[in-house]
């Protein structure tokens, strides 16, 4: 999809080039700008669905990495809290709690309406919990209590329920005039 649309830029801005009225310049200006900004979508999106860095790097590095690709691709300004240090969880923990961060990433770009998001990662000797909040426009009261209610309205946040559910934790979401708070915690097996 990614190549697609670079395609489609490179044939809008040739047409532009060649155009003889202003009005049809104009116009596929406009066609530029909005297929170079769907291309940075698909960008972001790729990106988040699955980061490469985590079997490379690990966790710690690749939390960092993911969202320092965000922060640029988004123009999102994101507070990073993370251990220096984090205590070895399985590979599938990790795998989840960055899906998790991404999904919320992804939620803010689709849905909040923020430009800042604050993300806090906090270990104990047995567990690791990952809160992702922002400022936005916070989720709607009646899909609230439907996720509350156990309804889990979309396959990204039905995943992220049962990823965790899957590996023993929990996963809390609260939201209000403020912004949302997703917060997820996963116990550390020996």
């Amino acid at each position: 999809m990614g190549q697609d649309l670079y395609a489609v830029k490179l044939a809008l801005g040739r047409l532009r080039e060649s155009a003889l009225h202003s009005q049809a310049r104009k116009s596929l200006s406009e066609a530029v700008n909005m297929t170079a900004a769907s291309l940075e979508k698909v960008r972001t999106i790729s990106q988040l669905l699955y980061p490469p860095e985590l079997e490379t790097l690990g966790f710690r590095a690749a939390t960092v990495a993911y969202v320092d690709g965000f922060r640029e691709r988004s123009g999102i300004h994101v507070e990073l809290h993370i251990p220096t240090a984090m205590p070895p969880i399985s590979r599938e923990s990790e795998s989840t709690l960055l899906k998790v961060i991404g999904e919320c990433l992804l939620n803010v770009v689709r849905h909040s309406g923020s430009r800042n998001v604050k993300i806090l990662i906090q270990t104990e000797p047995s567990q690791v919990a990952v809160e992702v909040s922002d400022d936005g426009s916070g989720i709607l009261p009646e899909i609230l209590d439907r996720l509350r209610g156990g309804v889990k309205p979309g396959m990204g946040t039905a995943s992220m329920f049962s990823r965790i559910e899957e590996l023993g934790g929990r996963l809390e979401i609260t939201s209000g005039h403020w912004g949302t708070s997703v917060k997820a915690v996963i116990p550390i097996r020996a």
